[in-house]
């Protein structure tokens, strides 16, 4: 798989990935390029290895976080045994990483436009994407 092939193939459809650790069980910081790199190409579940508090609270609704690879393979079961349920989980995800990592709401975080004296492109109480 190149970076091309993978991204059609998870742009075709509601995916789920799982994301681990290269030390399995450390709680290290989340591999949050790869993250974005799923959840680009389109709607996506992430289930991941338990990651740190910082990490674990900037992708609250994107990732859903797991305290060992067994409790991975149990949440992935009871997902596809409910049918449908996480493709909507994956769309609500997805849709949430967009709003969240958008440019502007970065930005905003950050404080760029208010240190540059900069007026805020989009109104704080609307929806960014």
């Amino acid at each position: 798989f190149g970076e091309e092939a993978f991204g059609q193939r998870l742009s075709q459809r509601a995916t789920v990935c799982v994301n681990l650790h290269k030390k399995c069980g450390a709680r290290a910081a989340l591999e949050a390029v790869r993250v974005a790199q799923v959840m680009s190409f389109g709607d996506c579940l992430v289930l991941s290895e338990r990651a740190h508090a910082l990490d674990e609270s900037s992708y609250e609704g994107i990732v859903r976080f797991a305290d060992n690879v067994s409790d991975i393979a149990a949440a992935f079961a009871r997902l596809v045994e409910d049918g449908g349920r996480w493709r909507s989980e994956a769309a609500a995800a997805a849709h949430r990483f967009r709003r969240t990592f958008a440019p502007t709401a970065i930005f905003r975080r950050a404080g760029v436009y208010r240190a540059f004296g900069l007026e805020d492109p989009v109104r704080p109480d609307s929806l960014l994407v």
